[in-house]
């Protein structure tokens, strides 16, 4: 293969037949916080990724499908775990103030 210009090269394949091929990329500088990264890069290694490729297909759907999905497991945080068990035992002893109608629980708000 020759270079022919601007990261293109030349290809000659079996048939002799030639054709120039053109895979033209351009940097981009993107802010990410450390541990995302991190986190990013470890999880695309297991999977055989670079993190570099990872973005890529997500940009590539992004502008395929013109829309963006943004998605995280259902699995709750320690903290959100208390909190819902700390709600179903209040609910089971009584020491609830609900239901409430939209209007009522805006007004109960505006009362905090």
């Amino acid at each position: 293969m020759a270079r022919v210009n601007n990261g293109c090269e030349k290809v000659i394949d079996s048939r002799h037949t030639s054709y120039i091929l053109c895979i033209m990329k351009t940097q981009t500088s993107i802010k990410i916080d450390p541990k995302t990264k991190k986190e990013a890069t470890r999880l695309a290694e297991e999977l055989g990724l670079s993190l570099s490729s990872v973005i890529n297909a997500s940009l590539k759907q992004f502008v395929r499908n013109r829309e963006l999905v943004v998605a995280d497991s259902l699995t709750p945080t320690p903290y959100l775990e208390k909190v819902l068990r700390e709600a179903e035992n209040d609910l089971r002893n009584g020491k609830t103030n609900g239901p409430y109608t939209a209007e009522e629980f805006i007004s109960h708000l505006k009362k905090l």
